[in-house]
């Protein structure tokens, strides 16, 4: 209760409902887009508009929604996984934090190439509370997943988790 209440703080200064949100781990979003969505589309909450389209069920998008290790924060995190060449994916995140001081975050992407066995994962960190509406280099977003059908699975060192969700490398 102790997190929901600082949550709430955050929130009421950034004009934003945490109360309607998802639980951690959760892919609906209609409630959040509801609460997210009254900010206006002037963009004011500092970007908070582009909230609702980022989170929003996507083929091969992975969100995963929750509050900080620290307590502090409540996070959106995002990843959409796209191929990029044959057996090759890129990972495109986005990360929107509300809170107040260091959140801590720790995002991992985790894959497993069913028909290989071929596995591997992305690590994405976050400290401070923003908008972060395309996260990280090319370099460290690329896997080499090899061809064939590659379970996905999103979570984060303060307990949200969504997937599996199983997408096709091409060869």
């Amino acid at each position: 209760m102790r997190t929901l209440s600082k949550l709430a703080a955050a929130a009421a200064a950034s004009t934003i409902v945490v109360a309607g949100a998802a639980g951690a781990g959760a892919q609906e979003t209609d409630s959040l887009s509801g609460a997210l969505g009254s900010v206006g589309p002037t963009g004011s909450a500092v970007g908070l508009p582009s909230i609702p389209g980022d989170i929003a069920p996507a083929p091969n998008r992975l969100v995963a929604s929750g509050a900080s290790a620290t307590g502090t924060c409540y996070s959106w995190i995002t990843a959409d996984i796209n191929q990029q060449s044959p057996g090759t994916v890129r990972v495109d995140w986005k990360v929107h934090q509300l809170g107040v001081g260091t959140c801590d975050l720790v995002a991992t992407l985790s894959y497993h190439n069913l028909d290989t066995g071929y596995s591997g994962e992305h690590v994405l960190e976050q400290n401070l509370p923003g908008n972060w509406p395309s996260h990280g280099d090319s370099k460290r977003n690329v896997s080499i997943t090899t061809p064939g059908n590659v379970e996905w699975r999103l979570e984060t060192n303060g307990g949200a988790q969504a997937g599996p969700i199983e997408v096709v490398t091409e060869g």
